[in-house]
Order: C-alpha cells, then structure tokens, then sequence
C-alpha cells in the first residue's frame, strides 16, 4: 500500500484525512489557460485524483481504464497534490498541470571547467552565481528597469 504525506501525517488510500478528501476545497486551476492538449491531459488526472481519493474501493486497474492515467503516475500526482505550496495550501489540482514544477532547478554540483564543458554541464550556474551574489540581482533589475524606462520613453 502506497503512503502519503502531508506536513508529519502519514496516511494511505483507505485513512485519508477528511480535510483532504473535500476536494472542492483543493486549490484549482483556471482550465481556460491551457491548451486542448494539456487540457486533455488535466482532466484525465483531475479524474484520477478524484476516483483516487473519493472511491478508496475502486482498484487502480478501474481508474486506469476510465481515465488513461497509468497508477504510478496517480501515485506521483497525489503526491505532488499534496505537497505545501508557498503560498501556504497545498498544491492541490495545480500540481497535476502538465509540465508544472513545483520547485526551481537548484544546481547540486560545483562548477569544474577542468572536465571540458565549455557548452555543457553547465546547467544552473548562472542561477548559482545569482543565489551566491544577490547584489547582482539588485543590479541587474535596476539595469533592466532603466533599459525599459529608456525603450518606453524612445517609443513615444
């Protein structure tokens, strides 16, 4: 049986807490930003969650037919439902938009210009040297406010 968890409750399928099975108080999505595609996909996992969470009963076989959603990704997505959002709720529906992350990139290893990457393996560095030095940051959205302001006042 796959366990959940929400802050320090740990749960299964058939012991869901009762203020995560409301899901209508789940926080939603505005289904009018997402193309047909990504709507389709959406709404098949939408459906899962609910099979998932209001019928503990119906096998995983079930909800796979009736929906498409393969159980290890219904596993994945109840998961990602129901991790803490920064905004304080969890992410509810909004974790089952596809391709929605629900953290930055965070680059783990150091920058070694000795293993010959020149072009690759670089992934996140600049993000790293922004975290590092946030003085930059300040500076870069000062530049690019006054770059704007410039542009702005050019196009008049």
């Amino acid at each position: 049986m796959t366990k959940h968890t929400v802050g320090q409750v740990h749960f299964d399928r058939f012991s869901i807490p009762d203020t995560l099975q409301d899901l209508s108080l789940w926080p939603s999505v505005d289904m009018t930003a997402l193309t047909n595609e990504d709507l389709a996909t959406f709404a098949a996992r939408q459906r899962a969650i609910e099979l998932y969470v209001q019928n503990p009963k119906l096998s995983m076989k079930a909800i796979n037919q009736q929906t498409g959603v393969d159980p290890k990704t219904v596993y994945r997505l109840i998961d990602r439902c129901l991790k803490k959002h920064p905004d304080g709720a969890i992410y509810g529906f909004r974790a089952a938009i596809p391709y929605a992350r629900l953290k930055q990139y965070e680059r783990i290893h150091s920058i070694n210009r000795h293993q010959g990457a020149q072009r690759a393996g670089l992934a996140g560095a600049f993000g790293l040297l922004l975290q590092r030095y946030p003085t930059i940051v300040a500076f870069l959205q000062k530049q690019a406010k006054q770059r704007h302001h410039v542009f702005v006042c050019w196009q008049d």
